[in-house]
């Protein structure tokens, strides 16, 4: 595996932690992002050191003061920010031994549909955008949205069909596709 995104659900806890260097040891990934990290600035380049010893790294702490969304890169690997905004960064990634590059997208979404609004606004953007518009992409994360009701743990609760159809629009203007994911 080369690339990974996770939804840590915050990275204050060193257990939580442990188990990252552990997995990561074990993986060997050499691009990803980390999603709702809840990380005070002050402590993620030291947390990041600590965890991902050597690699660089991209936050958005200009936007949100928890960062929200990590992007993360071994020293092989060549990257190159050309977007962030509140709820996600893109980059365009080369990696060792792979002959093309690829634009990746690491979003975490708002929990406020009006907010998300402009997460579809940036994705349709980069779709049109002259630096993505002619490279593979990869959009990863957490949206806090889903594409079908059968998707959400309790539809009836927090069942939004505007919000799922606003996703659902974005995703066929982007021509961007679903993918299977793995973990809970």
């Amino acid at each position: 595996m080369d690339i990974f995104c996770w939804n840590i659900r915050g990275f204050n806890d060193k257990i939580k932690r442990r188990g990252v260097r552990k997995w990561l040891k074990k993986n060997q990934p050499l691009f990803g992002g980390l999603v709702e990290t809840h990380v005070n600035p002050l402590k993620a380049s030291t947390i990041i050191n600590i965890v991902f010893p050597g690699w660089r790294f991209e936050c958005k702490y200009e936007f949100s003061d928890l960062g929200k969304v990590w992007l993360l890169s071994h020293p092989s690997v060549s990257v190159s920010i050309c977007h962030k905004s509140l709820q996600s960064i893109t980059a365009i990634v080369k990696l060792p031994l792979v002959r093309y590059q690829f634009a990746a997208t690491m979003v975490y979404g708002s929990n406020c549909r009006m907010v998300r609004k402009q997460l579809w606004s940036d994705i349709s953007f980069l779709t049109s955008s002259s630096q993505i518009s002619q490279l593979p992409w990869t959009v990863l994360g957490d949206f806090n949205q889903t594409l079908s009701a059968a998707e959400h743990s309790s539809t009836d609760q927090f069942f939004c069909p505007r919000g799922l159809r606003e996703f659902s629009q974005c995703i066929a203007t982007a021509k961007l596709s679903d993918l299977p994911y793995t973990g809970n």
